[in-house]
């Protein structure tokens, strides 16, 4: 059997088993962006599960799966590579046309898919603007709509390991400002805009904000992280292995505390209630969004 062939029965494998654990778990129909939790237009190879279970290698697109039948859905840029790396995996190459919504893909839910089926989606990976129009879309149809459930994990053994590279300083010789100004300076934003808190999740703004660089990701210098910044504390949610003593030093000196990549969601659920947050909905994940507390302005 050529590569081509073992290729293509690699794929009809994963979706097999992919859909047996959509099964398992009451889904119907699941939703695969190609991003990360921080919505990165190149993921770590970890977060790849588009790729996986398509064979689409592209940089943008969404896997829909359902029970009988799947599709990519691409815009222009991608319509010939599509068609190329699609063929006879049984997954049909849907066009985003231009001048539509890259939300298209949710009429074909809403035209494919009978009234109360389970339509699923990893909430870390799509943003809270994309999440609630997809809430407002999907129920609308009367569709059942869950972001809090992942069937992946489950078919993905051999899934590539979270990254793990070094971070390091970027030189004041390159910044102009040390991280203590960047941070001044956006506690003067926030303070006009009344803003207590500044969370953010994008990771070269992160990487901006402290002048921290690192290998996470292959051609781009980040590294996995969620900072939060308040009027007195600035967090850094990011492996502490990453971080090398000295600049670990470093950056406790100028006031930044370093907490564990995976206690961002405590961090979150324990804002204060009635305080005032500030962040980006397009830049955010959905999961995210919903667990801060309600009384958060």
């Amino acid at each position: 059997m050529n590569n081509s062939g073992k290729r293509y029965n690699d794929i009809h494998e994963r979706l097999d088993s992919l859909r047996k654990a959509m099964q398992k778990n009451a889904i119907d129909v699941l939703i695969i962006p190609g991003s990360d939790p921080h919505l990165s237009e190149y993921p770590p190879d970890h977060w790849c599960t588009r790729k996986w279970f398509s064979g689409f290698t592209g940089s943008a697109g969404i896997l829909v799966v359902g029970m009988h039948k799947a599709s990519l859905w691409v815009d222009s840029r991608y319509w010939t590579q599509a068609e190329r790396q699609l063929e006879g995996t049984g997954i049909d190459m849907c066009r985003i046309e231009s001048g539509k919504s890259v939300l298209s893909y949710v009429d074909w839910i809403v035209d494919n898919f009978s009234t109360g089926s389970c339509v699923a989606i990893d909430g870390y990976l799509i943003s809270m603007e994309q999440g609630h129009m997809l809430a407002e879309k999907l129920e609308g149809a009367n569709l059942l709509f869950r972001t809090d459930i992942d069937p992946v994990p489950d078919v993905w053994k051999d899934r590539p390991a979270m990254p793990d590279g070094a971070v390091f300083e970027h030189s004041f010789e390159y910044t102009g400002r040390s991280r203590n100004e960047k941070i001044a300076l956006l506690r003067s934003e926030m303070k006009k805009i009344g803003a207590k808190w500044h969370f953010i999740s994008s990771l070269d703004d992160i990487a901006w904000i402290l002048n921290l660089r690192g290998n996470d990701i292959a051609y781009n210098p980040v590294f996995l992280s969620y900072l939060l910044i308040g009027e007195s504390r600035v967090v850094l949610m990011t492996d502490r292995t990453k971080i090398p003593v000295p600049l670990y030093e470093a950056l406790e000196k100028d006031g930044v505390e370093i907490k564990p990549y995976d206690a961002v969601s405590g961090v979150l659920a324990n804002l204060p209630t009635k305080t005032s947050l500030l962040y980006d909905p397009r830049r955010t994940s959905y999961a995210l969004s919903e667990i801060l507390d309600t009384g958060i302005k």
